[in-house]
């Protein structure tokens, strides 16, 4: 391999290695927010600042020119072997392990449209928050709302309730950049959905000027048969228990850590939730039904595994924003989950769970590239 092979995987691998730093540091619960702000802004001068100086340093070594790596000092030449060998392998084999991803068997259809929010309303719902030079960016799909119907056959699925729908909402990050008037217009797409059920998935507020926008806006939706919420860590940051408060005053059950029994057309379903590992626990299942139907809504999808092992049957989940920025070819950046890109949007299947994580509807940082906001219809078919 050459010199000049060498150190390009190199420099991609750094680039990897950094990312993937911050998206598990991201993905753990008790890390102060300060130090996740000070990790951000070494991750970006260390990626941006730190790949061209690593470039320059091989360079003025004279590694390009005579190919003695051990010119550099060991702890760099130890660094750049294992940015090489990422860059070179786990790069490729990530990329290719996405590109060949099958969806899962349990996944009848899926389809959908995208609704242009700013055509509709005769111009961008741009408010007072924080970061309004980001939403103008050029190819910003922050208000191209995508509105999706998926379609699940699950073992568990009584007969009864073939055809039961669950509306998906989640990460809606109200902040004031994006307007009021365009969650207006999402939870009126939603309202159309007419879903039996509404699961709200976590990350509400990133402003405290926008509490009141949470019973305003999502005490508007409607459901046959509840309306189930739970926070996300972006909310942990906030007053949560306001939160709470507001969303339990327009008639949501809050499920944080907890479960409980409802009866559907004359069948019982366990509903949980958690918001681990940034608010309390995981729910103890010890004592719920074990023949019933199991739906767990929990913020990141990094709760996976130990869904499947006492086996829910669906998991709702968010966090992620399918990445915001997904790249040609290469696809998401950055993720805040301890398993990388692996739960990046969509559909998964984990032993008996099957696993649905919503892009969302907003973000903090209120740009999208290759990756709309969405709000989703989830249709059960019995087998």
């Amino acid at each position: 391999m050459s010199v000049f092979a060498i150190l390009l995987g190199a420099l991609v691998g750094h680039v990897a290695i950094t990312v993937t730093t911050l998206n598990v540091l991201y993905g753990q619960g008790g890390i102060p927010r300060p130090i996740l702000k000070l990790a951000r802004v070494l991750h970006d001068a260390w990626m941006l600042l730190g790949t061209p100086w690593l470039a320059w340093l091989c360079w003025q070594s004279g590694v390009m020119t005579t190919g003695n790596w051990f010119a550099l000092p060991p702890i760099f030449v130890a660094y750049l072997a294992c940015c090489t060998l990422s860059g070179w392998f786990a790069v490729p084999a990530a990329l290719l392990a996405r590109w060949l991803r099958r969806l899962p068997q349990a996944q009848l259809s899926n389809h959908g449209h995208s609704i242009d929010i700013a055509a509709r309303l005769g111009r961008p719902p741009i408010g007072d928050g924080p970061h309004p030079v980001m939403v103008r960016w050029p190819w910003n799909e922050q208000f191209q709302l995508e509105i999706l119907e998926r379609t699940y056959r699950l073992p568990r699925v009584p007969t009864v309730w073939d055809g039961l729908s669950i509306l998906h909402i989640s990460d809606l990050h109200f902040t004031g950049t994006v307007g009021f008037d365009y969650f207006e217009q999402v939870i009126e797409e939603a309202n159309r959905l007419d879903c039996d059920l509404v699961a709200v998935t976590g990350d509400l507020i990133d402003r405290p000027a926008c509490h009141e926008w949470v019973p305003n806006l999502l005490g508007r939706l409607r459901s046959r048969f509840g309306k189930y919420a739970i926070l996300g860590n972006h909310d942990s940051w906030r007053d949560h228990d306001r939160i709470r408060r507001d969303l339990s005053s327009v008639g949501y059950r809050l499920l944080s850590g907890r479960w409980e029994v409802i009866e559907v057309k004359g069948h019982p379903m366990v509903v949980a939730g958690t918001e681990a590992p940034w608010i309390g626990r995981l729910p103890d299942m010890l004592a719920a039904p074990v023949d019933a139907f199991r739906l767990l809504l929990s913020h990141t999808p990094d709760n996976a595994p130990w869904a499947s092992r006492v086996g829910f049957d669906l998991m709702l989940a968010g966090h992620n924003h399918g990445g915001q920025v997904r790249l040609p070819i290469v696809g998401p950046i950055f993720m805040p989950s301890r398993y990388g890109c692996k739960f990046d949007m969509g559909a998964f299947q984990i032993g008996p769970t099957l696993v649905h994580v919503s892009r969302g509807v907003s973000g903090k940082h209120p740009y999208r590239f290759g990756c709309k906001p969405e709000i989703t219809k989830i249709i059960l078919r019995a087998n």
